[in-house]
C-alpha cells in the first residue's frame, strides 16, 4: 500500500514538473508576442506620427484626415492617406513656390547679351535675385520629398502585405 502511494506520488510530481515546464514554454510565448505585438504598436505609432508631422509640415489644416489615426489594415484608408500625402506635398509647392523670375530663362536671356555690357550685368543681377528666392524653397522641397518617399515606402508596404 505504501509503495502504491509512493509510486502514485512521484507521478504525481512527474505530471507537475511537465505541466511547470508547459506552463513556462507559455508564460515565454506570451512574452514574445506581447513584445512583438508592441513593437509594432511603436512601429504603427510612429509612421502615423510621421504622417502627422508631414502633414503639418505642409501646412495642412488642423481637421484634415491626415491629422487622425488610421488603419493600417484597411488598405482603403491606407491608400487614401497616401493620396492624401501626395495631394499635401503638391499643394505646398503650389502655394509656398517663389513667384520671382524664373533663373534658368534669365541665364539664357544672359547667353544672348555682350558678357561685362550693362544688360549682362542687370540680368545676373535679376537671376541671382530670382535664386536667393528659390533656395530656401529648393532646401525645404527637399526635405518633404525625402520624408514623403519614406512615409509613402511604408505605407505602401502595409499594402503588399
Amino acid at each position: 500500500m505504501w509503495r502504491e502511494r509512493l509510486r502514485a506520488g512521484e507521478i504525481t510530481c512527474q505530471l507537475l514538473r511537465e505541466l511547470e515546464r508547459e506552463i513556462r514554454r507559455s508564460v515565454d510565448n506570451m512574452s514574445k508576442k506581447s513584445n512583438y505585438l508592441a513593437v509594432m504598436s511603436e512601429e504603427i505609432l510612429e509612421l502615423q506620427q510621421r504622417v502627422a508631422e508631414f502633414a503639418r509640415s505642409t501646412e495642412v489644416a488642423k481637421e484634415s484626415f491626415l491629422m487622425r489615426r488610421f488603419l493600417l489594415d484597411d488598405e482603403e484608408q491606407v491608400q487614401k492617406v497616401i493620396d492624401g500625402l501626395t495631394l499635401a506635398l503638391i499643394s505646398y509647392c503650389y502655394h509656398h513656390h517663389p513667384r520671382g523670375e524664373n533663373v534658368h530663362e534669365l541665364m539664357e536671356q544672359l547667353e544672348q547679351v555682350e558678357p561685362n555690357s550693362a544688360a549682362a550685368k542687370e540680368l545676373e543681377s535679376r537671376a541671382d535675385d530670382a535664386a536667393a528666392l528659390q533656395i530656401p524653397f529648393i532646401v525645404t522641397l527637399n526635405g518633404l520629398v525625402e520624408d514623403y518617399y519614406e512615409i509613402r515606402k511604408q505605407l505602401e508596404s502595409c499594402l503588399a502585405k
